[in-house]
């Protein structure tokens, strides 16, 4: 049985990979069977290396690059280099960055961290951790980093399984394997309080482009 990385999975997330295939761009691809990594290339083997992992829906892919999120928290980078040299493996084992490293659940690793996926965006891929979600994106150095999205949503009980994030209105789109679409939407404005004064809001003029004083 073979799974394919395009956002079609069995919905049982215990379930092990008894061969899975993840497409990369310029004709490689990343194949993996419980106990081994390998490269392919225009069809044919170029490198494999041992893997096993009890996570083997974790994996997910930035911008051309194969991560794996392992139940510690952390994170694998599997990188392929270029054809010139091999089309070789290698693996980077690092921490997650940014403002999940203010989520309790995810300092206690009380929760483990999910994955959601989306097939069509290589640039970010949106994590929850607790009740709360990140867009996960690279670093200049080759590391991720997350951003703090929203709070407050129970991803297990609403039973989401993929994400889509709008970076321009800076909704959050969840889909439900049993309860339909949410959206998520920021609030559109901050207020800010005087803490020494009453807060007494008349008066408002336009200040510019969505924003009032």
């Amino acid at each position: 049985l073979t799974f394919f990385a395009d956002g079609r999975y069995h919905r049982n997330m215990k379930s092990r990979f008894t061969r899975t295939i993840i497409p990369l761009l310029h004709n490689n691809a990343i194949g993996y069977n419980g106990k081994t990594l390998s490269v392919y290339g225009n069809g044919k083997p170029r490198d494999s290396v041992p893997y096993t992992s009890a996570s083997d829906w974790y994996f997910f892919v930035i911008n051309n690059r194969l991560y794996h999120l392992q139940d510690d928290g952390s994170i694998n980078a599997i990188t392929v280099a270029e054809q010139d040299s091999g089309g070789e493996l290698h693996t980077q084992n690092f921490l997650l960055e940014g403002d999940i490293l203010r989520n309790k659940h995810y300092r206690s690793q009380k929760d483990r961290v999910g994955i959601l996926w989306n097939t069509c965006v290589a640039e970010h891929v949106v994590i929850y951790c607790g009740d709360s979600f990140y867009l996960v994106t690279e670093t200049l150095e080759g590391t991720l980093t997350t951003r703090l999205l929203f709070t407050g949503f129970d991803a297990n009980k609403e039973n989401i399984y993929c994400a889509y994030y709008d970076t321009t209105s800076g909704q959050l789109f969840l889909g439900s394997s049993n309860r339909g679409l949410f959206v998520l939407t920021p609030h559109q404005f901050k207020t800010y309080t005087a803490p020494s004064q009453q807060n007494v809001y008349y008066g408002q003029v336009e200040l510019d482009r969505n924003k009032i004083l």
